[in-house]
């Protein structure tokens, strides 16, 4: 879908749509916070604060070709299965936290990989 919906937008000459994700696992408060008339669904809590910053860190390690591009943490790598990709990075202190993180870049899970902004590769179908 990205990869078309890029395609599309080049040809009316905008530029093309870019994502980055930051995914960390642990504990989390989830739900409506907020007093009546401006309640919010929302995250909060160090986990949620440490994807973010996660998130972030992206910026350092994506190229300007790719139009995907996902980093987990050590946490979230330990918890995935055989059918995803990671590639190590190197270790990080993030913001607000005195101990570096892991990260890794997801490659590839079990649907192939993240989209790079490339030509589409052929499949085994």
């Amino acid at each position: 879908l990205l990869e078309e919906d890029n395609r599309q937008r080049k040809e009316k000459g905008l530029q093309p749509i870019r994502i980055r994700a930051g995914l960390h696992s642990g504990p989390a408060i989830v739900g409506n916070i907020g007093a009546p008339g401006r309640i919010n669904y929302t995250l909060i809590g160090d986990t949620v604060n440490a994807a973010q910053r996660i998130e972030a860190q992206g910026k350092a390690y994506m190229s300007d070709e790719e139009t995907a591009f996902i980093l987990v943490s050590g946490e979230t790598a330990a918890l995935l299965g055989e059918d995803f990709s990671l590639e190590p990075l190197e270790e990080q202190v993030l913001r607000g936290r005195s101990e570096a993180t892991r990260l890794f870049r997801l490659d590839s899970g079990p649907e192939g990989p993240p989209s790079d902004g490339g030509e589409d590769e052929p499949t085994d179908s």
